[in-house]
């Protein structure tokens, strides 16, 4: 009977493929979590900058976010109850 021993040699053969799965995984889980980890460092950095435009130049903030607003408001289409309400008054779109 060969059975036996084919059997106990794929044992330590399935082990082996089993534990090189297991380690990267755990190697995967590692270096996502240094990804986020850059990730959030990043964003933090991101808001101290724009802190520190916002502190520096507040005028300057203001207007950009009015012109964005508006950009933003020209293209979102308009509604019915716009169009009965302002009527002719209303910028064609």
């Amino acid at each position: 009977m060969r059975f036996p021993g084919r059997v106990k040699g794929a044992v330590p053969e399935k082990k082996d493929a089993a534990v090189e799965k297991i380690t990267g995984a755990k190697d995967a889980i590692a270096g996502g979590a240094s990804s986020a980890a850059d990730a959030t460092g990043g964003a933090a950095a991101q808001a101290r900058r724009g802190a520190g435009i916002a502190q520096e130049s507040p005028l300057g903030l203001a207007i950009r976010a009015v012109a964005a607003g508006f950009v933003v408001g020209m293209l979102i289409p308009s509604t019915r109850v716009e169009n009965e309400r302002l009527g002719p008054v209303a910028a064609p779109r």
